[in-house]
């Protein structure tokens, strides 16, 4: 028979009863207590106009198979009446692990909920459906004989505030994640983990994890964003990703010594400005700390092997001495550390990742021996830096490694670089530099828009790139090696200070095809009958140069 229909049905059943019942019917019916639908229909008839709100719920004590038809009868009655409830169903029948349907219909109305004393647990939900989804006015919860809590199980409750769970032992994952009223739960001793996505996005704001935890999991407090105070028992060994990220008015913590690895995230985006690392930890994840705008200073502890990408970017600490035994200073690890101003580099690393000091305010740079590698704007935007020493292991040197240094006045390049990336030095302040003949090509936009007052290039070079030195407004010579074939789109353009150029070097048109390579009428002279290798002059610098050859 159809469900719709069958209710139907009930509710005239109920009606026809409810009109065959006389003045003591009336007086015997509790208005608080109620053991069927039937009657805590007949109560809302004759009391229509009393209780019923979310402050002041109406009573009712049911005894009902929970996951049988009746059940759904009743959540379908409590959505007709449209009165809020406090229910008790702890004489209802009911599987050991507790579910109350998929259904949404009726939950709504439930404010406080007694689960049936044959359920020693909640079930397992999922992301998407979580096993109390639609309790969205649920603000009290009890279970005497509950003793596991499944994963998921209140995710979403946002009204939920207070839980009565006297024998629970352990909590799922995510089973209060986003209950956004909940500022306290006792976590019993009895559990020995805090499991992942636990208490996410909560209003906790004091929390004590019992002695016998070893493990907070993935996300467990992620944007707790009230939580104060956490005390971590001596015990515990693992902190999981992201644990305690966006916890804002989270400002210190202990970690005791048993922990080894700080995992991804786990404090990224809080709040805090102090915290000391203990010695045993071999490991800083990517992000670790980052984004944690309040944090001053930070000692990286000697058993420290790996720091991971972003792991202290867009902090506030002044000074980094990374442990030997590190090779790798990662990726974005220091980017936007606006107040870093020293950092140490040990003997052990042999590659510094791309934008790994970006942004910083460092003002020089002992670069190892050890180091062969220096990535992409590894040092870019360093607007204080002054000087870098560049060791002879170094082979390659990233683009816009140091694009934006404007105090970087000069620098070595060691012979042992056989790559110079693209705007490596553009926007700096370099005023002079010696290319290395181990480099075979300038980049696109290495030197532009720099300082330079002159430029030798070696003879090993076969190509200069689109706009390698436009913008050198300081440059007043160039020479062009024989062994060029190759001149870029705009390689010189607004050298406003270039008088002379040397070419020794026959390029065909096809490699020098742009007439802006050079300012003023270059170009056209390098090509006009008499032109070719030479060198040429001009009396008038700038854009509109008339130049000649001699």
């Amino acid at each position: 028979m159809n469900r719709n229909l069958c209710f139907i049905i009930v509710l005239i059943s109920i009606s026809i009863f409810i009109s065959s019942c006389k003045d003591p019917l009336k007086s015997s019916v509790k208005p608080d207590m109620f053991t069927n639908v039937a009657e805590y229909l007949i109560a809302e008839y004759e009391n229509n106009n009393t209780g019923g709100t979310p402050d002041k719920p109406t009573k009712l004590s049911m005894k009902i198979d929970i996951g049988s038809k009746d059940w759904e009868y009743f959540l379908e009655t409590i959505s007709y009446v449209d009165k809020f409830i406090e229910l008790n169903l702890s004489d209802c029948t009911a599987e050991a692990a507790f579910h109350p349907g998929i259904f949404s219909t009726g939950k709504y109305y439930i404010v406080k909920l007694i689960l049936p004393n044959t359920c020693t647990s909640t079930a397992d939900g999922t992301s998407n459906y979580p096993v109390f989804r639609n309790f969205t006015n649920l603000r009290e919860i009890k279970g005497v004989n509950i003793e596991t809590l499944g994963n998921y199980s209140f995710q979403w409750a946002a009204s939920l505030k207070k839980m009565e769970f006297p024998l629970l032992a352990y909590v799922g994952d995510y089973a209060f994640a986003y209950c956004s009223e909940l500022t306290n739960f006792i976590i019993p001793d009895t559990m020995t983990g805090i499991a992942d996505g636990t208490f996410r996005n909560t209003a906790l704001v004091s929390v004590t994890i019992p002695d016998n935890a070893a493990s907070i999991g993935n996300y467990a407090f992620y944007q707790c964003e009230d939580l104060v105070d956490i005390h971590i028992p001596d015990g515990l060994s693992s902190i999981g990703n992201y644990a305690f990220s966006k916890c804002t008015s989270l400002t210190d913590i202990t970690i005791p010594d048993g922990v080894t690895v700080f995992s991804e995230g786990i404090f990224s985006e809080s709040g805090l400005a102090s915290i000391t690392i203990p010695n045993g930890v071999t490991s800083i994840g990517n992000l670790a700390f980052y984004k944690c705008i309040n944090l001053g200073s930070i000692e990286i502890p000697v058993n420290v092997a790996s720091i991971g990408s972003r792991a202290f970017s867009n902090t506030g600490i002044t000074e980094a001495v990374i442990p030997d035994g590190v090779t790798l200073i990662d990726n974005y690890t220091f980017t936007d550390c606006l107040k870093l101003y020293k950092a140490a580099i040990p003997d052990s690393v042999t590659s510094i990742g791309n934008n790994a000091f970006q942004n910083t305010s460092l003002s020089s740079i002992d670069i190892p021996d050890s180091v062969t590698k220096i990535g992409n704007y590894a040092f870019a935007q360093c607007i204080w830096i002054t000087s870098v020493n560049i060791p002879n292991m170094v082979t390659s040197i990233g683009d816009f490694c140091f694009t934006g240094c404007t105090g970087l006045a000069g620098i070595t390049i060691p012979n042992s670089v056989e790559s110079i990336g693209g705007a490596a030095f553009q926007d700096s302040g370099l005023s002079s530099v010696d290319i290395p003949k181990s480099v075979t090509r300038i980049q696109a936009r290495t030197f532009k828009n720099s300082r330079l007052t002159g430029i030798i290039i070696p003879d090993s070079i076969t190509a200069i790139g689109d706009e390698a030195f436009a913008g050198c407004r300081n440059l007043a010579s160039v020479t062009i090696p024989d062994s060029v074939s190759r001149i870029g789109s705009l390689a010189f353009a607004d050298c406003t200070s270039l008088t002379t150029v040397n070419f020794e070097s026959i390029v065909d048109i096809l490699n020098f095809a742009d007439a802006d390579s050079f300012p003023g009428d270059l170009h056209s002279k390098y090509f006009e009958a008499g032109g070719g290798p030479g060198i040429y002059t001009t009396a008038n610098p700038g854009n509109n140069a008339i130049w000649s050859k001699h």
